[in-house]
């Protein structure tokens, strides 16, 4: 991948970043015409309510000590499409514009990540826990890469997100928000755009490689696998010829428990 595309990406996560700091602090002091006029002047769409539904899951799957109070807040949202959310054995069941889907935590039905519970932990890190997830479950599965939706239709990020079958449905586990969801659901409240999708079988043919190059850009392993690896291995050829010094990545362990 080229720099100028590189910093195409991390410019886009920025604006973004910044354009939904602008518009969530004008909705917590209660500015609702200067939200209104600068929605209309900037052609924006306002995506509060997904971005609501989003941030309760995340809090609810990681602390379970409040669900009556993030029950409430998710109920407050029927009038924009939430038709369904209640608790059922400790696990959020949530129906968006007809959309259905259970919020399971990802410890839940795998073993050995409770290290996804820390919220800071999971901030920022979705691209290189995906690509653990992904080597060390003994599932088939794929990580998908592509723009997820902040605050506003113009609030885009790049995301990497792990796809699997769990159950009867196919389902994506979103390492940042701490849960396993029914695609269709996933997409609906994130407006996912997928770019690229890197299967199994490729990361565990390119494990080793990406072990021996602990610097490799992760963004630019998911959406440009191909050019990427290419390089990797002419970068090995010249070390091995030149004596050069190997580097390595910190491997968490998921192996996968029978349950959806």
């Amino acid at each position: 991948m080229e720099n100028t595309e590189d910093r195409f990406f991390i410019e886009s996560d920025k604006k973004s970043s910044e354009l939904d700091k602008k518009v969530l602090s004008m909705i917590e002091n209660g500015q609702k015409s200067e939200l209104t006029a600068f929605l209309k002047e900037n052609n924006l769409i306002l995506r509060f309510p997904e971005w609501e539904i989003m941030n309760v899951i995340g809090t609810f799957n990681s602390d379970l000590r409040n669900k009556k109070g993030n029950l409430r807040v998710l109920k407050s949202l029927k009038k924009y499409g939430l038709s369904k959310a209640k608790i059922e054995n400790d696990v959020l069941r949530l129906e968006l514009r007809g959309k259905k889907s259970s919020a399971y935590p990802i410890n839940n039905v795998f073993l050995n990540t409770d290290f996804l519970v820390d919220f800071y932990r999971r901030q920022g890190e979705c691209h290189g826990i995906c690509l653990t997830f992904a080597e060390n479950v003994n599932v088939d599965c794929s990580v998908l890469t592509g723009f997820s939706y902040g605050l506003t239709n113009q609030s885009k990020y790049l995301h990497s997100v792990v796809k699997m079958q769990v159950g009867e449905f196919p389902r994506i586990i979103d390492t940042t928000m701490n849960a396993v969801l029914v695609e269709g659901f996933y997409k609906e409240l994130l407006g996912f755009e997928i770019l690229t999708e890197v299967p199994q079988s490729k990361i565990k043919e390119d494990w080793a490689l990406l072990k021996a190059n602990g610097d490799t850009n992760l963004k630019e392993y998911f959406l440009y696998r191909d050019e990427c690896v290419k390089r990797l291995r002419e970068r090995k050829d010249g070390q091995s010829q030149n004596g050069g010094i190997k580097r390595s990545i910190t491997i968490e362990n998921t192996n996968q428990k029978n349950k959806a």
